[in-house]
């Protein structure tokens, strides 16, 4: 059940993949918001994201203010809309 198997999954899953940098993270946030304008299940996505690393809060819901979005908030806010 914590497998990626989806596209969206596997970005979901690579996000921790700890050889890549922030920038590089996003880039798998952009391929996420791709997927999802163009049909792919959010629900299984979110399932594992939470699984994986817990909730995130949704930017300004009572986030940290020293703590800047990263891609785990962005793609969390994707997974949320």
């Amino acid at each position: 059940p914590n497998q990626p198997t989806s596209p969206l999954k596997m970005a979901v899953f690579r996000l921790s993949d700890c050889m890549l940098d922030e920038t590089t993270r996003m880039r798998l946030v952009s391929i996420a918001q791709a997927l999802i304008e163009h049909g792919a299940p959010v629900a299984p996505a979110r399932h594992l994201f939470e699984l994986r690393y817990g909730p995130c809060e949704r930017e300004g819901d009572d986030a940290d203010a020293d703590e800047a979005p990263n891609a785990f908030h962005h793609l969390y806010n994707l997974l949320r809309e």
